[in-house]
C-alpha cells in the first residue's frame, strides 16, 4: 500500500545527498572524471529506490517490462538520471505491470516518457527487485548482505544506441538492456562479448564495461563503486543463494539456483526464482 510520497530528489547533488561522500565517478566522459552533476545523478538513482521503498511497504519497484524506470518518476523531475553519457541505449517501457499482464499488454506503451522510450545505461537486478515474468515485487528484508548485493549495474547496449530514440512512432526500439535475472540465466550477470572484455560468456551477457573496461555498480545499501570485474559469486546477485556455491562466470553454471537449471515463467526454475 502506498504511503505519503517522499520529497523529490531532482536537484540533489553529491554534496547534498546522503551517498555523496562515498560515490565514485560514475559516467566518465572521454575517460575523465565527470562533472558534479553527473555524480549527482548517481546519488539520485540510488536514493530513488529507497524513497520508493519507504512509500510502498519496503518493496522494490517491479522490473516487469521496465516499469521500474517509470515507478520512481514521482520522486524526480525527468528521466535523465537513467542515462549514462558514455554509453546508453533505448528501452520502450510497456504497461503490463498496470494491466495485470493481460494479453497484448506488450504492445501498450507507458507514457510519459514520450512513446514509452527511456534512454538508459543501467540494468536492474530482477532477482532483487522482482517482477520478471510478472512475479510480484520483492521485499528489501530478503537482502541479508546489503553491502554485497547488486541492485543496479551498467548495461549492455548496442548501435544505434541513443539514436533509436528517433525511430518511427510505431516502432518499439530496444537498444539497451534494462533488467537481468542471473537466477534463471547465470550468464546475464557477465559482459556481453560485443565489448571484447573478459570475463564474458558470449551473447548472453547483459552487463557493459562502459568505463575503462570496467563498470559501475549500485548495491542494496545505497553505495556505488567502479569495478574492473563484476561480482562473480551468484550470492551477490541472488540473495537466496548461499555464498560460495556457484559463479556466474563458470560455464557449467546454468542458473544461480539450487537446481542449476535455466527456465522462465512457471517452470521449476522460474518458480524458485520468483518465490525466492
Amino acid at each position: 500500500m502506498r504511503r505519503d510520497r517522499g520529497r523529490q530528489l531532482d536537484d540533489v547533488g553529491p554534496a547534498q545527498g546522503t551517498l555523496g561522500k562515498e560515490t565514485p565517478a560514475l559516467c566518465w566522459r572521454r575517460k575523465i572524471f565527470p562533472s558534479r552533476r553527473d555524480v549527482g545523478w548517481l546519488v539520485i538513482s540510488a536514493s530513488l529506490v529507497g524513497q520508493y521503498q519507504q512509500d510502498y511497504d519496503e518493496l522494490y519497484p517491479s522490473a516487469h517490462w521496465g516499469i521500474y524506470l517509470v515507478l520512481v518518476q514521482p520522486y524526480t523531475r525527468n528521466f535523465e538520471m537513467w542515462r549514462c553519457p558514455s554509453f546508453s541505449g533505448v528501452y520502450t517501457v510497456r504497461a503490463c505491470f498496470w494491466l495485470n499482464n493481460a494479453s497484448g499488454c506488450d504492445q501498450v506503451r507507458v507514457q510519459p516518457p514520450p512513446l514509452g522510450r527511456v534512454l538508459t545505461g543501467w540494468v536492474a537486478n530482477s532477482d532483487v527487485f522482482g517482477g520478471w515474468d510478472n512475479w510480484p515485487p520483492k521485499s528489501l528484508v530478503r537482502v541479508q548482505e546489503p553491502a554485497g548485493t547488486v541492485i543496479l549495474a551498467e548495461n549492455d547496449n548496442w548501435p544505434p544506441r541513443e539514436g533509436a530514440i528517433n525511430d518511427p512512432p510505431n516502432n518499439f526500439p530496444w537498444t539497451g538492456q534494462m533488467a537481468l535475472t542471473p537466477c534463471r540465466i547465470a550468464a546475464h550477470a557477465t559482459y556481453h562479448s560485443r565489448w571484447n572484455v573478459q570475463p564474458s560468456r558470449g551473447a548472453g551477457g547483459r552487463l557493459g564495461p562502459h568505463h575503462m573496461e570496467g563498470l559501475n555498480l549500485i548495491f542494496a545499501d545505497g553505495h556505488a563503486k567502479w569495478q574492473k570485474v563484476f561480482p562473480e559469486d551468484c550470492h551477490a546477485w541472488v540473495p537466496s543463494m548461499p555464498a560460495g556455491v556457484r559463479k556466474v562466470t563458470d560455464p557449467t553454471t546454468l542458473g544461480c539456483n539450487p537446481m542449476n537449471t535455466t527456465g522462465t515463467g512457471n517452470s521449476p526454475t522460474g518458480q524458485w526464482c520468483g518465490n525466492n
